[in-house]
């Protein structure tokens, strides 16, 4: 019988990346790679690679390439790394990869051989890609990302040996690597090793559960063992997973460069994530005058300006006219918070009768639904939310307060338990838990939230509600 076919690895901001010649252990590092490619001739500035008059670009990415270029051409110290660092870093692969081998001695730098091999296999040309990262690591042996990298690229053409290799090399210049972690699991998987799998991820996953990738892979894992709530539990952290970082310090370097509308809306939801609505509102609202038909941009400005305080503002971004799924739901969380949540109610309903798999319209009309008082409209709607796979701390919070608004302490309890395993750190769902656990009549069980709860958040107001509850129920008892 063949072996199974290799399991597809997670795309993270990183492209799989080539490497043709077998790793050698050298003395000054924890691997090498084979001969370096030949360089290439240095060419006249005015060669150097450039977007071409029909090219389609954010006009912002347009005018960094601009700067970046006339630079080069003026033959600036750095400046044609720089102009091939901005090309990487807004996906301009193949201009990238030919301004790199135009860099001052390129063959002997590693990092310029490492910039140069993602390029390279991100614009379809891993055999030079390949060469690239052999160079990088003979220059420096000890980088653990580029093993690891030649262990996914190794991985994706099926051959497992050399890809484990890979992998166990980056492990020892960095014991601590959770890609090559990764990649060692994916192997496992690829090799109907479900239990080693297991063994690798689970220890990852206990220590940060919102890792990217550890839970999707452990998911296929649980799967293989036949344990399938263990498999969508898991399923259900990776929903929750940190959004896919930089891996490694050269290509955080590169990245740094990135620009264009793409860019800003990125730091603006980090922003909204983190609760600072305000710093969104900085970053976007520049660019309003230059991008007014955005609807991803008039949307996320306007959660801004909800989330300020400020929903007046919200709605005149907005604008009168219908817009996208995106601009409406802006618009009635906006109207909801202008107390006129029965327009916003009816501007949700129309947006999931028309796009009934939209999750966070969902989430939205079961908020405000909750907000009016109407507590089965809201579980209802939030449950279909979780139907769709949404999940977060704050849908488990509103859905929890939904049942018990309809007097199912059980329900809530039970939504709580799933939520603070997803989400251990947070305080306010350890409190809702212990008051549901409470109301259920499961003492024992709200004692232990309690105690978490004052470990993570002692001054909140549950706390109090449940210690009189608990002692009300054990004076009962006597």
């Amino acid at each position: 019988m063949s072996p199974p076919p290799p399991t597809p690895r997670p795309r993270s901001i990183h492209v799989a990346l080539v490497l043709t010649a077998p790793l050698l252990l050298g003395p000054a590092g924890c691997g090498t790679g084979s001969e370096p490619p030949p360089e290439s001739a240095r060419s006249d500035p005015d060669a150097l690679p450039a977007l071409g008059p029909d090219a389609r670009v954010d006009p912002e990415i347009a005018e960094r390439v601009a700067r970046a270029l006339e630079a080069a051409r003026a033959s600036e110290p750095g400046a044609i790394l720089h102009l091939a660092n901005v090309y990487a870093a807004n996906s301009l692969f193949d201009l990238a990869a030919r301004t790199y081998t135009k860099v001052p001695g390129a063959a002997d730098d590693a990092r310029v051989q490492f910039h140069l091999g993602r390029s390279l296999a991100a614009d379809g040309r891993p055999e030079d890609a390949l060469a690239a990262f052999a160079r990088s690591a003979e220059l420096v042996g000890d980088y653990g990302p580029t093993h690891w990298r030649r262990g996914d690229v190794l991985f994706d053409l099926g051959r497992l040996d050399e890809a484990e290799t890979s992998y166990r090399l980056a492990l020892r210049c960095e014991p601590n690597s959770v890609q090559a972690t990764l990649g060692l699991a994916r192997i496992h998987l690829a090799r109907d090793e479900p239990q080693a799998a297991v063994e690798l991820l689970d220890p990852i996953a206990k220590l940060d559960p919102k890792t990217p990738f550890v839970n999707g892979l452990l998911a296929r894992a649980w799967l293989r063992l036949d344990r399938p709530k263990r498999a969508e539990r898991a399923l259900r952290r990776e929903e929750v997973s940190k959004p896919r970082s930089v891996p490694d310090p050269w290509t955080a370097e590169v990245e740094l460069e990135a620009t264009g509308l793409l860019v800003h809306l990125n730091r603006a939801s980090r922003m909204l994530s983190d609760g600072d609505p305000n710093g969104a509102i900085a970053e976007l609202e520049p660019l309003l005058a230059d991008h007014a038909g955005n609807d991803a941009l008039r949307s996320t400005l306007a959660r801004a300006f909800t989330e300020a305080g400020n929903p007046e503002r919200a709605l005149e971004v907005l604008g009168p006219d219908p817009g996208t799924g995106s601009v409406e739901l802006a618009r009635a969380r906006a109207l909801s918070a202008l107390g006129r949540g029965e327009e916003g109610v009816a501007n949700l309903e129309r947006i999931v009768a028309r796009s009934p798999e939209y999750a966070e319209a969902w989430e939205a009309l079961g908020e405000i639904e909750l907000g009016r008082g109407h507590s089965e409209r809201a579980l209802f709607a939030l449950g279909e939310a979780r139907r769709m796979g949404r999940e977060s701390a704050r849908l488990s919070a509103l859905t929890a307060r939904a049942a018990l608004g309809v007097g199912d302490a059980e329900r809530a309890a039970e939504v709580l338990r799933d939520a603070t395993e997803l989400h251990p750190r947070s305080g306010p769902l350890w409190a809702s838990l212990a008051d549901a656990e409470s109301r259920a009549g499961h003492l024992d069980a709200a004692r232990a939230a309690l105690g978490r709860a004052v470990e993570r958040d002692p001054g909140n107001p549950l706390i109090p509600v449940v210690r009189e509850r608990l002692s009300a129920a054990e004076e009962e008892s006597r």
